[in-house]
């Protein structure tokens, strides 16, 4: 659950909960005197079904500020189911955009391969040795991006940046794994050394 999501769920405790004490307020006031015997849980319990547009009318309201501050959180029951609605969506439909320019690169060469009547045998050392194509291309757009950065930052960055290769030789895979800062430390003294 990322912070915009924690947030979200923390804004709709804390309506929830001041919504019960309105509530409890407002029908405290009411004639009918039905409001001493309504306790926190109660307005809670009116809250949540009015904010989830359930409504089952097992409390009902009969002065005019009840019923003002039932379509006020009617109101904000609609904003936050949609708003809870949108989070979902976008969660559930969220690519990484590394992932998305992959695809569109592997759809842009097999429209080619098709195009110029590839044989299948070329095409599948083709789709073998792409992938890895792809990887450099990143990679080369990547160190393009960290050498436009300030000094300072593109120091710490090339320092992550050559630990990630250095974890790839075995010894250093084993010491990464079992030690990461000796393998920070590791990496800094060799770039002071090159």
């Amino acid at each position: 659950m990322c912070i915009r999501d924690r947030a979200y769920v923390a804004v709709m405790i804390f309506v929830s909960h001041c919504c019960a004490h309105v509530f409890l307020a407002v029908t405290r006031n009411n004639e009918t005197g039905i409001a001493t015997t309504l306790t926190y849980v109660d307005g809670l319990y009116w809250t949540v079904a009015t904010l989830t547009s359930v409504g089952y009318g097992d409390m009902p309201i009969e002065s005019e500020p009840s019923r003002i501050l039932a379509v006020f959180v009617m109101a904000i029951g609609v904003v936050l189911i949609s708003t809870f609605t949108a989070l979902a969506t976008d969660f559930l439909t969220t690519t990484d955009s590394l992932t998305i320019n992959e695809d569109a690169k592997k759809n842009h060469m097999a429209a080619m391969l098709e195009l110029y009547k590839i044989p299948w045998e070329l095409q599948r050392d083709v789709i073998h040795v792409f992938p890895s194509i792809i990887g450099n291309d990143t990679e080369r757009q990547f160190r393009e991006s960290v050498e436009a950065m300030p000094p300072f930052i593109r120091e710490r960055l090339m320092l992550y940046f050559n630990a990630h290769h250095l974890k790839q030789v075995s010894l250093f895979g084993d010491v990464a794994a079992q030690r990461p800062e000796l393998l920070l430390e590791v990496t800094k003294t060799m770039q002071q050394r090159m």
